[in-house]
């Protein structure tokens, strides 16, 4: 199980430069599903900002992305366009480590209770 805080604390602004309004959707996605209860919506004109707590389930080798959807005028439709180009924007895992650090660690604490700490730093 996974636990956390997500959060968002952003601005809107109109190409003039004045506050603009907003509605800021966030939730988490595993292996491309979006998880219950990881929404978090906020809305507001200039800024937006909130925060709540979320767990959800994935494993180690499971992709977990951060998803926010961004609505700027909820009569025209405006959006915002995430970096790779769509709304809503999934980022995903900057990398998968494989095997996962549990195995390191495991290794790790193993090698530094049996063995000297030196042989363990020359491994």
């Amino acid at each position: 199980m996974n636990q956390g805080v997500i959060y968002d604390a952003s601005v809107s602004r109109e190409a003039s430069g004045g506050p603009s309004f907003a509605t800021v959707e966030c939730w988490i996605d595993v292996n491309g599903v979006k998880q219950d209860s990881t929404d978090l919506i906020v809305s507001g004109t200039g800024t937006q900002q909130g925060a709540r707590d979320v767990m959800f389930t994935a494993g180690d080798t499971d992709a977990v992305s951060l998803c926010t959807k961004v609505t700027f005028d909820p009569n025209d439709g405006s959006t915002w366009v995430g970096p790779d180009g769509t709304n809503p924007d999934c980022a995903g895992p900057a990398s998968i480590q494989i095997p996962p650090q549990i195995v390191f660690d495991t290794i790790n604490t193993l090698c530094f209770t049996i063995f000297s700490p030196t042989i363990c730093e020359l491994l």
